[in-house]
């Protein structure tokens, strides 16, 4: 069994590469933008892990996610025909050349042969790395509009000095599997060990020896608190001091590289060379720092003493969910173990958690000791192969079989005084064995970094069929037994251990044994009576010793090709985002969709065109005055009565091209998540092929030309929980981050459609301004969709719940509101020019409210089966 964290034979170096790719970004930012480096001059840093690991282990590392393209070059697939000297780099480790300067062709194309010279995931990560960059350029020309309606701009900050994301932060990033959240776990244990080896001081009870430095969770406070006097807004500060990279101790520099590493920190250098400089030595902690760290300028506050006790403490999880089930990490007792505690009925999951948990913990070194009264061995080993991704089984370093980190120990408990005590018998000599077998494991002294707070798992599976609450356990042995059981768990805490004791639901146990559980777990299979109904498996955690963990009934799935995962409550997720401030718009970002219209005259020669083609000059857009400019960032919501096209014009707002101060095209291909309350996937993709065909003419680019990638959340009328539809939303859109290809708007279309087919939703009134709330603390628009009903049967007063969704998106501070009208509704005049196209096809689009900017009057007209806009010839009224 492996005794060396994941990663740990690439963690350094790559730490390293990433560190001279950010060097290589910011020698050419002082002449070049950072859209425009090529991505070439990233990627080479990154092509010797093509040759450290075969295809088809950590895919995620090479794999091309979205819009990005594979790390692993044709040429270097082949692998044996590597030339000598390329060779040699990669062995080393080294950066390949990258040759830009086209007048030399040939070392170009030998280059270009090896090196991907397209977007890549590590690339787009790379450069992401350096977004604050890009924001404060906008900054420069945030817009607003004076009491005469004329535009002005804003003159931002025009400063020399230079904010990144720790490379810290990017390794994390880029270790973690796009799509398996819980993977982060995976890269958090070797990170911090970089960090702690960095500072030379451990976690006290978590270090290599008992000679070595080490901090307390009173260190990390006196830390914590001192950040915070430093960051928190003053009357002189306002929250813009910087601190030093080493503070008052190494407690305190280890600790802002922590969080620098979660991102919560950004590091601040006073010029580009001085980051340069800094980064091309490719050392987290040179001997004299030219940086600080400054707070994210996101960051409400700091995490909790807690989260962050936990996740320097703690054994992380590498189960998704887990990291807010249980605040960052299991948190052990010192040098001691962990006694988890799990209830539940037959079939409730017991055991298959607790496979779930030996077999992700397995990459940590970590060796399970499976003791059953209840399965025999093949179909123990037959249900690891469920409980775990695939995506996880790719890992180099995951165990190819189960025989290399669990051992099955199976027990027949009877009812007589021999047997249970053979039983404990057998117990004894199995915890002996498993002492042996950790050997020299268990010396401290012999481990070159930070040891795990885990050595082992012992999971005694059933001990309800252990420890009887009959008549026979009262007996005059039942108290040894009893006592022999407390010792043997005791042993198994000396070890370091992780034990896990599953029990039947209507075993209560002893109550002399209780105070041994630190973490009390049960687990229920609901809803399996009632028809129509998918059933549903919840976790319930009721104690916690030692830790912060959030205590209540979460979701938990056992089945399906992402093995096991766990679906938190809403709230416990919004209370580790409430560190995060609510994104504002960017103003100096923009979408010009309605600012570009056809005249009426226009529209209408093209309306009663026979055919079907669209020939040069035929459609004009013009710019328009009755239209209003959208800022990337906003929160838009679209309103109007049934059949309005309101879903195409939320996906023709969504796909438009991003502008910035100087009207250039921003060169990001925009990419949409439409989370569907009404249509199925085809619908949308449909419409976006219709809308491409019109982009020539509307923005002077073709279909292909940053093609827009639409991705479709159907969902299907049923008993779906609030839950579940949160962290769905909110791991979809996590996902894309870490793949270096995030989404940039989210369309929720059909809101009304929520109080018909969507119950469980519709009973949690707090759900809209919850996910609402989630996202608005990301960098990303937002579109929804919304139908008034206007039948006898169906209209809707204040007091209906089904108009919840539209009441909590209005006090969401929605920047920009729509009404779709038809044309023969009372409230705006009649076109000037009588419109000749069938009516039922043309609606107002009437600005409701919009940010920062006056009112047009009277509107735009909207074609729905044209998807089109064009001007009613009206005169612009005044507001």
């Amino acid at each position: 069994m492996r005794d060396t964290a994941p990663y740990d034979d690439i963690v350094y170096d790559l730490l390293a590469s990433i560190m001279r790719a950010q060097a290589d970004i910011a020698t050419r930012l002082s002449s070049t933008a950072l859209g425009d480096i090529p991505d070439g001059l990233i990627n080479r840093h990154f092509e010797w892990l093509t040759l450290h690991y075969p295809e088809g282990e950590n895919r995620h590392l090479f794999d091309s996610f979205g819009g990005t393209f594979p790390l692993r070059t044709q040429a270097l697939r082949a692998r044996s025909q590597l030339p000598r000297a390329m060779r040699a780099t990669l062995r080393a480790r080294h950066a390949l050349p990258w040759e830009s300067d086209e007048d030399d062709l040939e070392a170009h194309a030998e280059s270009e042969a090896f090196v991907q010279a397209e977007p890549t995931r590590i690339s787009r990560l790379i450069k992401q790395s350096f977004v604050s960059v890009l924001d404060r350029e906008r900054a420069r020309y945030e817009t607003t509009f004076d009491e005469d309606g004329q535009l002005v701009y804003l003159t931002g900050s025009n400063d020399s000095q230079v904010e990144i994301k720790s490379p810290l932060s990017v390794l994390r990033e880029y270790l973690t599997i796009p799509g398996v959240p819980g993977s982060e776990a995976y890269a958090l244990l070797p990170l911090r060990n970089v960090i702690f080896q960095l500072f030379q001081i451990y976690p006290d009870g978590v270090g290599p020896s008992s000679k070595a430095s080490s901090f307390t969770v009173s260190d990390i406070e006196a830390a914590l608190s001192h950040i915070w006097t430093s960051l928190r807004v003053r009357h002189y500060s306002k929250g813009q001091d910087t601190l030093p990279p080493e503070g008052r101790s190494e407690e305190g520099g280890m600790l802002r590289h922590f969080l620098a590493a979660m991102e919560v920190l950004w590091v601040r250098f006073a010029n580009l060379d001085e980051c340069r400089d800094y980064l091309s030595h490719a050392a987290l902690r040179p001997e004299r720092a030219e940086f600080a760290f400054v707070r994210s300028k996101h960051l409400e506050r700091l995490p909790e003493l807690g989260e962050v006790v936990n996740q320097l403490w703690g054994l992380p999880i590498p189960i998704r969910g887990a990291d807010t089930l249980f605040r960052g990490g299991l948190k052990f007792s010192g040098r001691q173990g962990l006694v988890v505690g799990v209830h539940g009925g037959p079939g409730a999951g017991k055991t298959s958690l607790a496979l779930a948990l030996g077999a992700t913990l397995a990459p940590f070194g970590i060796n399970t000791l499976f003791i059953t009264a209840e399965e025999t061995t093949e179909d123990l080993e037959a249900k690891i192969e469920s409980l775990v991704s695939d995506d996880l089984r790719r890992l180099s370093f995951f165990p190819k079989h189960p025989t290399e980190w669990i051992q099955f120990q199976n027990l027949s408990f009877g009812w007589s005084e021999p047997k249970e005590e053979d039983s404990l018998k057998t117990l004894e000599s199995a915890l002996l064995r498993l002492s042996q077998a950790l050997g020299e494991g268990l010396s401290e002294t012999d481990e070159p970094g930070a040891s795990k707070p885990c050595r082992a798992i012992v999971v005694l599976d059933g001990i309800h069929d252990l420890v009887m609450t009959s008549h026979h356990s009262e007996g005059k042995n039942g108290g040894s037994l009893r006592q022999r059981l407390r010792e043997f768990i005791f042993a198994c805490r000396e070890l370091r251990a992780l034990v896990i004791l599953t029990a039947g639901e209507d075993w209560a146990g002893d109550r002399a044994l209780d105070y041994l559980v630190d973490v009390a777990i049960r687990l229920s299979h609901e809803s399996v009576r009632e028809p129509g109904r998918k059933p549903d498996r919840r976790i319930t955690i009721s104690k916690a010793r030692h830790q912060l963990c959030a205590i209540g009934t979460h979701g938990i799935q056992l089945a399906g090709a992402k093995g096991v995962r766990f679906s938190p409550q809403i709230n416990y997720q919004l209370d580790r985002k409430a560190i995060w401030k609510t994104r504002l718009a960017e103003m100096g970002v923009y979408k010009r969709v309605l600012e570009l219209a056809l005249s009426q005259k226009a529209f209408e020669n093209f309306s009663h065109s026979s055919s079907k083609r669209i020939g040069r000059g035929r459609l004009d857009f013009q710019p328009s005055q009755l239209g209003v400019r959208l800022f990337r960032g906003s929160n838009i919501f679209l309103n109007g009565q049934g059949a309005g096209g309101k879903a195409a014009l939320a996906l023709k707002m969504a796909i438009s091209p991003t502008v910035d101060q100087d009207e250039v095209h921003i060169q990001v291909p925009e990419k949409v998540l439409v989370v569907s309350f009404l249509y199925p996937q085809q619908y949308y993709i449909n419409i976006r092929e219709a809308l491409l065909r019109l982009r020539r003419y509307e923005y002077g680019i073709g279909m292909r030309e940053l093609r827009p990638t639409v991705n479709v959340m159907h969902l299907y009328p049923g008993n779906y929980r609030p839950d579940q539809l949160f962290n769905r939303i909110d791991w979809e859109l996590e996902s894309a981050d870490l793949a270096g290809d995030p989404y940039t708007t989210i369309v929720i279309d059909g809101l009304h459609n929520v109080a018909r087919q969507f119950p469980e939703i519709q009973e949690y009134p707090l759900f809209w301004p919850q996910i609402y709330t989630a996202l608005r603390a990301r960098p990303i628009t937002i579109i929804s969709t919304h139908t008034t009903f206007l039948s006898d049967h169906d209209s809707m007063t204040l007091n209906d719940r089904r108009i919840d969704p539209i009441m909590h998106l209005l006090i969401q501070n929605t920047d920009f509101r729509f009404e779709i009208d038809p044309l023969t509704s009372n409230w705006p005049p009649r076109p000037r020019e009588k419109i000749t196209s069938d009516d039922s096809n043309i609606f107002w689009l009437r600005t409701v409210a919009a940010i920062n900017q006056p009112i047009p009057l009277p509107g735009l007209l909207w074609s729905r089966d044209r998807l089109l806009l064009f001007e009613s010839g009206q005169a612009r009224l005044p507001f």
